[in-house]
């Protein structure tokens, strides 16, 4: 259950007297059915025989967080993979480039190239850092609305790397404006999301950002 990690949690700022002997009373904001669909669905696809694996669900209206598995095995392994564990986001870093993009005024229609890509960087452009889409799959040209449906990587890069002002550092600092703290790498490569964060710092940094505004009709008597 979460009830250990939550509690290791809490001892660790207050220290462990108080936390189990203080009488402190602790509310979350888990729901109990997500939780424990949350972990069916890990153990169910795990059956104890793969890699540990964690999972953090954000509700997406208030961002607080509905489910947390820690791990698989959690009495054995006391280790939060949640919050304690680093990985590469990977194609969520799309979210982020999008947001910086958009912030600049890039519009999402801008078309670019849709085909492998090459970036020299490094002193006198030495170093190559070269993209590719996932399959070798391309479009020929895709806007950049397109480009996020399909997690295009090579276009991705382009306007991580070539049209967002300030590239990598500037992507990095909108990550920290919703809520990551962890540290940010700002080589070439965190275009495809290299950089490692946390599972729960990642899912709560997502559902902070705004929901597109509904659609609105006009209408108007002749």
């Amino acid at each position: 259950g979460l009830s250990q990690p939550i509690a290791g949690a809490f001892a660790d700022r207050y220290g462990a007297g108080r936390t189990f002997f203080g009488g402190l009373k602790i509310k979350t904001t888990l729901d109990l059915d997500v939780q424990n669909a949350a972990q069916d669905v890990i153990y169910n696809t795990i059956g104890g025989i793969g890699p540990a694996a964690s999972a953090v669900i954000i509700n997406n209206k208030d961002a607080t967080i509905e489910a947390m598995v820690a791990g698989t095995d959690f009495d054995t392994a006391p280790f939060n993979l949640a919050t304690q564990g680093y990985r590469q986001p990977g194609s969520t870093i799309k979210a982020f480039i999008l947001a910086t993009a958009l912030d600049q005024g890039i519009s999402p229609e801008a078309v670019y190239a849709s085909a492998p890509q090459e970036f020299h960087f490094g002193k006198r452009g030495q170093e190559t850092f070269v993209v590719k889409n996932y399959g070798d799959s391309y479009a020929g040209t895709s806007s950049l609305t397109s480009a996020t449906t399909n997690s295009d990587n090579s276009v991705y890069a382009q306007v991580g790397l070539e049209s967002i002002e300030g590239g990598p550092k500037a992507i990095a600092r909108t990550l920290h404006r919703f809520g990551v703290s962890d540290h940010i790498g700002v080589n070439p490569a965190m275009v495809l999301g290299t950089s490692e964060v946390t599972p729960a710092r990642a899912s709560c940094s997502e559902a902070r950002m705004p929901e597109p505004p509904a659609p609105t009709m006009t209408t108007s008597n002749l």
